[in-house]
Formats: C-alpha cells, sequence, structure tokens
C-alpha cells in the first residue's frame, strides 16, 4: 500500500514592510499625503487670520488649484515617457521645496498676504 503523500504548508506571504523598497515608498506616500493635506489648511488658517476675508481665502484657495490645473496634462506626458521612480522622485522633492517655502514665509511673519 503506497505511502499518503506528505501535506505540505502553504508558503508564507511575505509581509511588505519587511521589503526595504516598499518601506521607503510607504514612508514618503505617507509624508507626501500627509504634506498635501496640512498645506491648505494652513493656508486657510493664515488667510483668515491674516485677512479676516473669506474672499480672499477663496482667491488664495482657487490660485492653489491654477498650477495643479495646468500642470497636470504636461505631468502626464512626461510620466508616460520617463522612467515613473525618477518622474515620481523629482516631483516628490519640487512639492515638498515649495511647501517649505510656503511653511517658512509662514512663519517668517512675511506671507505677503496683505
Amino acid at each position: 500500500m503506497p505511502a499518503a503523500p506528505a501535506a505540505t504548508a502553504p508558503a508564507p506571504v511575505p509581509h511588505p514592510l519587511r521589503t526595504r523598497s516598499f518601506r521607503l515608498l510607504f514612508t514618503g506616500r505617507a509624508l507626501s499625503l500627509l504634506g498635501d493635506a496640512a498645506i491648505p489648511a494652513a493656508l486657510a488658517l493664515a488667510v483668515l487670520e491674516a485677512t479676516g476675508s473669506t474672499a480672499a481665502l477663496a482667491l488664495v484657495l482657487g490660485c492653489a488649484m491654477v498650477p495643479k490645473l495646468l500642470l497636470l496634462p504636461l505631468g502626464g506626458v512626461v510620466g508616460d515617457r520617463l522612467d515613473a521612480r525618477t518622474v515620481a522622485l523629482t516631483t516628490d522633492l519640487v512639492r515638498c521645496a515649495t511647501q517649505l517655502l510656503v511653511g517658512v514665509q509662514l512663519l517668517g511673519g512675511s506671507p505677503g498676504l496683505a
């Protein structure tokens, strides 16, 4: 009588956070999303504090959308033609630099709103 085949356990599923490149991607994306959420809130508070005008707030937040609307089509073309990792890193560095400049200007007390 032949022996029954031994039951094999399924291979363990690797945990994504054990992979260094995924950890870097996850951390970078999480920080980027945090900054994307914090900047409009900080701008809104700064504009309302400096001017007290909801019209000025609407103008500033509306102007913040203009670069997105103008650059999204170009970004799609660039993203399709160049290395995705390079594009992602470059755009995140540019966003980080611009948000840092806005933060420094707001903390310096001279945002130039009035």
